[in-house]
C-alpha cells in the first residue's frame, strides 16, 4: 500500500504541477500553449483551480493515505516516513524541472520573442510564480497532510 500511496500522491502533486504551468503559460505567454488550447481553455475555471491548489492537494493527498492507511488496516506501518519519502520526491522533480527550466529563462531574458514572451518581465515573472507556487504547493502537503489524516495512527512519527 506504500507504493501506491507514493505514486498516487506524486500523481496529484504532477496535476497540479501542470496546472500551475498551464496558468502561468496562459498568462504570461502567447506561444507556449497552442492557439487551439488556449481557445478551449476557460480563464475562470483555470484561475479558481490554481487557486485552490494549495488546498486541494493536500486533501487528495490526505485522502489517498486515508484509504492505504484503511486497506493495511495501519499495523505496523508508520505512514510519517511515507509522507517523508512523498514530500522528498516531489522536491526532487521540483528541483530537476527547476534544472530543466533554467536554460530556456535564460534564453528568455536574452530574447524573449523565442517563447512569444513580450518582454523579460513577463518571462521573470513566468519563472518565479511558477516556481514559487510549486514550492508552495510542496509546503502545504508536508503541513497539511498530517493535519487532514489525523486518523491515521503515527502519521506524524518517523519510521524504524
Amino acid at each position: 500500500m506504500d507504493t501506491i500511496a507514493w505514486f498516487l500522491s506524486l500523481l496529484i502533486f504532477f496535476a497540479g504541477y501542470s496546472l500551475s504551468f498551464i496558468f502561468c503559460a496562459y498568462h504570461f505567454s502567447n506561444g507556449i500553449i497552442s492557439e487551439k488550447l488556449r481557445q478551449n481553455i476557460n480563464p475562470e475555471l483555470l484561475n479558481k483551480t490554481c487557486i485552490s491548489l494549495p488546498v486541494l492537494t493536500p486533501l487528495l493527498t490526505s485522502f489517498v493515505y486515508l484509504v492505504c492507511a484503511y486497506i493495511d488496516h495501519t499495523v505496523g506501518r508508520y505512514w510519517g516516513s511515507e509522507l517523508n519519502d512523498v514530500v522528498f520526491s516531489e522536491m526532487l522533480l521540483w528541483f530537476l524541472s527547476f534544472l530543466f527550466m533554467t536554460i530556456p529563462y535564460l534564453i528568455a531574458l536574452i530574447k524573449p520573442q523565442i517563447y512569444n514572451l513580450e518582454n523579460r518581465k513577463k518571462a521573470t515573472y513566468f519563472f518565479l510564480l511558477h516556481n514559487v507556487s510549486i514550492i508552495l504547493l510542496i509546503q502545504f502537503v508536508e503541513t497539511f497532510v498530517p493535519i487532514f489524516a489525523f486518523l491515521i495512527p503515527s502519521i506524524d512519527q518517523v519510521g524504524p
